[in-house]
């Protein structure tokens, strides 16, 4: 823009005559229609009505009156922007600019602070440069309330529409001003619940890039600040929802599972059956993970229906996606089918991205499961198209994984299936978890029996179900591969004959199927 203007400027009288007409313009403007114009200059766009009355503090007719003048444009439906030249004119002109901005920092926050998820959404389209501006204003005082309002809302747009991890650095700017702010305040002030909340929304965008000693830090940092007095039962829910994350992840279940109970405690201090909600899908989760299939899905149902009753469907997507992955492993597979397709419906409903990838990933092993490969191929480049725009490291990791056995069922070529392998596991050493490496080699493993390597495929197999410590997730999934493939399980060889006790996932994998030349990758 400011080139735009420089070539006016020094073109020639013609040119020059543009910032003059606007000049002319100007000063044909009553004094109520300066402020207005001078106000929209300063605001990012559009404007509607909302903004108007509670920002610029203009009647409408005041407004439509720049609009007959060809000043302003209105979309026909309460919106009004300014041309990009016009608002380069005007802006100088703005008078009480420190007064405007910061009633529209406080209107974008109270704006979209409570919202739900499926409403903020609704808002993003046309709120997110709004949201920007008063983030980068609440960032120059700081200004603490601001700044806790609008956190959620960067973390929900890079979620949404990308690319994920974003807002991390402005969240991470805004954690350490916080801190030091802190340090002058009254620990449960409100330096401290916008802290909680900056760092609750870094745990969990940390965790979902596979940074699992990052979310780890920042939800025990935010639980430390209810330690140290500052009472607000809905961060410590978020805390406590990373914290499960990560040892689930880890493969850590005894951890996990016990954080279900403090999570239910504090989601019902905060009067929040929604995450009340959430916490019977996590008690699932671990239920699921340890082989309690009935428990896991009683507790499923039960979340569905508070959700239901609740009306909150945009965050019914997760719990059929659990559902259906449980209802698989119980070999239900037509329900399964049927459950994970409701997900999908109401993912689109609600235009979430978020979930797609898992319940795509977990529709394709049930078509893998049933014998329908032609459906599982199509459904597994539907998961990594939907995981490749979310880029959550372990949803794209297992799509990964099942792309590859869809590969191999096709084609029989063992180095095109198993190169997806290697990117999964990329991505699980990146995420620093070993149990979801070792998930990698028994997906490689199952990939090599089905390319016609058996006997490599069963060694693997044994050397797997042979590690120390290894999660029940991953010692299923391994005596499973091993009884499909009539090998005697890890009982009777758990050495895994071919290897070393401390060889490591990449050593078998290789193996079993040599890395992709770099340029391949």
């Amino acid at each position: 823009l400011r080139e735009s203007l420089e070539l006016l400027e020094g073109s020639g009288p013609q040119e020059r005559s543009v910032r003059a007409a606007f000049e002319r313009s100007w000063l044909q403007l009553s004094p109520l229609q300066q402020r207005v114009l001078g106000h929209l200059a300063l605001l990012p766009q559009p404007v509607d009505r909302a903004m108007l009355r509670d920002v610029v503090q203009v009647p409408l007719p005041a407004v439509a009156s720049l609009v007959d003048r060809s000043l302003v444009q209105a979309d026909g439906h309460g919106r009004f922007t300014l041309h990009a030249l016009i608002r380069r004119q005007a802006a100088p002109h703005a008078i009480d600019a420190p007064q405007l901005l910061a009633r529209h920092a406080h209107h974008t926050a109270r704006r979209l602070h409570g919202l739900s998820r499926a409403a903020r959404l609704a808002q993003l389209d046309t709120q997110i440069e709004h949201v920007r501006a008063a983030w980068a204003w609440a960032l120059g005082r700081p200004e603490p309330t601001v700044l806790a309002a609008l956190a959620p809302v960067f973390v929900l747009n890079d979620s949404e529409h990308g690319p994920l991890g974003g807002a991390l650095p402005a969240l991470r700017e805004a954690a350490a001003l916080l801190e030091t702010r802190l340090a002058r305040e009254d620990a449960a002030g409100p330096s401290a619940q916008a802290l909680a909340v900056t760092l609750g929304e870094i745990s969990d965008l940390e965790f979902r890039l596979g940074n699992l000693h990052g979310a780890e830090q920042a939800a025990r940092r935010a639980l430390a600040l209810g330690d140290a007095g500052l009472h607000d039962p809905l961060r410590q829910t978020d805390a406590l929802m990373t914290l499960y994350s990560v040892h689930w992840q880890r493969g850590e279940l005894a951890e996990a599972e016990a954080i279900v109970p403090r999570y239910r405690e504090a989601a019902r201090a905060a009067g929040s059956r929604q995450r009340e909600a959430s916490s019977y899908t996590l008690a699932g989760l671990t239920d699921s993970a340890l082989g309690r299939y009935d428990s896991a899905l009683e507790h499923y149902l039960t979340a569905r229906r508070l959700l239901e009753e609740l009306g909150e469907t945009a965050s019914l997507p997760t719990v059929l996606n659990n559902t259906g992955s449980l209802l698989r492993k119980m070999k239900r597979h037509a329900e399964a089918i049927r459950v994970l397709e409701e997900g999908l419906q109401w993912a689109r409903q609600h235009g979430a991205a978020g979930p797609r990838p898992s319940l795509l990933a977990n529709l394709a092993v049930v078509h893998e499961e049933i014998g329908d490969h032609a459906a599982m191929l199509r459904t597994t480049e539907r998961a990594l198209e939907a995981a490749r725009v979310v880029t959550e490291p372990y949803t794209l990791m297992r799509a990964l994984l099942a792309h590859g056995r869809a590969l191999a069922r096709r084609d029989g070529d063992l180095a095109a299936a198993s190169a997806p392998v290697w990117q999964a596991l990329r991505l699980a050493r990146r995420m620093g978890s070993n149990s979801d490496a070792l998930a990698c080699l028994v997906s490689a493993a199952r990939i090599a029996a089905l390319c016609g390597r058996r006997d490599a495929a069963v060694a693997a197999l044994r050397w797997v179900s042979g590690r120390p410590g290894l999660p029940p997730v991953e010692s299923n999934a391994a005596r499973e591969a091993l009884a499909a493939l009539a090998a005697p399980d890890a009982d009777a060889a758990a050495d895994g004959g071919e290897f070393a006790a401390d060889a490591d996932v990449e050593e078998v994998l290789a193996w079993l199927a040599p890395a992709p030349a770099p340029g391949e990758r």
